[in-house]
């Protein structure tokens, strides 16, 4: 497995993890670093999706990483964050399945 293979996979294992951590009542400063760690994920596959002709992943990591952007922050309800939560640590790993090189396909 090469670096950069390791590093997507653990990356997006690590945001759903995250994700799945903010159900919980944690700190608000917690918050703040998750939609730091979730945009800068999200992008890096969004990227990443795109130079492998995935359009929808592009699509859906690109709305994600505009989603959980820290400078301009987008204010929803904690109820409404917690489905939106569940939802994008689902499209994390479902993606770990989906995301795969030219090589591997």
């Amino acid at each position: 497995m090469n670096q950069n293979k390791a590093v997507s996979i653990a990356s997006r294992s690590l945001a759903s993890v995250l994700l799945l951590l903010a159900l919980l009542k944690l700190p608000y400063g917690y918050y703040t670093l998750l939609r730091l760690a979730v945009c800068v994920v999200a992008a890096y596959h969004c990227v990443l999706s795109y130079k492998l002709n995935r359009g929808v992943l592009t699509v859906l990591f690109g709305f994600v990483a505009i989603l959980f952007n820290p400078i301009i922050p987008i204010l929803l309800e904690r109820d409404t964050w917690q489905i939106i939560d569940v939802v994008v640590s689902l499209l994390f790993l479902l993606s770990l399945f989906l995301v795969r090189s030219k090589a591997e396909a």
